[in-house]
């Protein structure tokens, strides 16, 4: 086992983890959507990438080592062109970090599991929210109960409220949710889970989607699966990464980057904003840099 670090890892594109590969029918032309790897501890370095809105549900894997794919696959009906967003946890208790996949806008929010050692599709699947909610869904994974499993958390995209959901890894049902933002904002939320208190368990972080300001909230994991009733006022951190004018969504990622235990927040702005990534110390949201 070693430690890999994303931000490293994707900064000298490492991977030397080879699989078998899965060959597509046809090839797309379509924007990548990267999973960022939080700080987790891998047989080897893995980065996952899903096709954004535009091209089908293709999920590509690669090793961190040399930048080679291991293998790829589709999760949805290939004819699909919402996109698919993904995921790494363990859901199998193998102690390899399995495949989470859920669909861009226009499909419905069906979550998807799939081995990380090849692709091999996982029992475990469900629709996160209603069956007609066609808006996507952001995802992130955690072990929040300690049971070595991780949990699967989910943010609606937009069209939805800010309505986060946690299920269990085991079993896929929902063991707690909440509204990060006012119940009436539609613009959607984005998820990432970290420990960001330092308490060992993983917090779950929000941005809101286009529409809202840069509003980043941090809500304690061990409350939230609890299934205690948690409301926006319950954030443990809070605080605006942008100007508070800024409503074109944003992007959120968190690792411990300093090693002291306590997750930093990772921020990139949405459309309409510069291509401008912040990181936020977890021990009281101050800026650690940016570029």
């Amino acid at each position: 086992m070693i430690r890999f670090d994303w931000l490293q890892g994707l900064k000298n594109k490492t991977s030397r983890w080879k699989s078998r590969r899965v060959r597509s029918a046809r090839r797309r032309k379509s924007t990548p959507y990267v999973e960022a790897l939080e700080d987790r501890t891998l047989l080897a370095g893995t980065v996952v990438v899903g096709a954004d809105a535009g091209g089908g549900p293709h999920v590509r894997v690669f090793g961190a080592d040399t930048g080679e794919e291991s293998f790829n696959f589709f999760p949805y009906d290939p004819i699909f062109s919402g996109g698919v967003r993904t995921a790494l946890g363990d859901i199998s208790g193998d102690g390899v970090p399995d495949i989470i996949t859920a669909p861009g806008p226009s499909g419905g929010p069906h979550i998807r599991t799939f081995d990380g050692q090849d692709g091999t599709p996982l029992d475990l699947n469900f629709f996160a929210y209603s069956t007609d909610f066609s808006g996507g869904v952001y995802i992130a994974a955690a072990d929040l109960t300690g049971d070595n499993i991780a949990e699967i958390i989910t943010g609606a995209g937009a069209g939805g409220g800010p309505h986060v959901q946690v299920f269990d890894g085991a079993t896929g049902n929902a063991i707690g949710g909440f509204f990060a933002y006012a119940p009436t904002f539609t613009g959607g939320v984005r998820v990432a889970a970290g420990d960001v208190n330092g308490d060992g368990t993983p917090d779950i972080i929000t941005a809101p989607g286009p529409g809202g300001g840069p509003h980043i909230q941090v809500f304690d994991g061990v409350t939230v699966a609890s299934g205690a009733s948690v409301f926006p006022t319950d954030s443990i951190r809070s605080f605006f990464a942008y100007g508070p004018s800024f409503t074109g969504g944003l992007s959120v990622a968190t690792a411990d980057l300093d090693a002291d235990g306590q997750a930093e927040i990772i921020t990139g702005a949405g459309a309409g904003g510069g291509p401008h990534v912040r990181v936020f110390h977890g021990s009281d949201s101050s800026e650690m840099f940016s570029f």
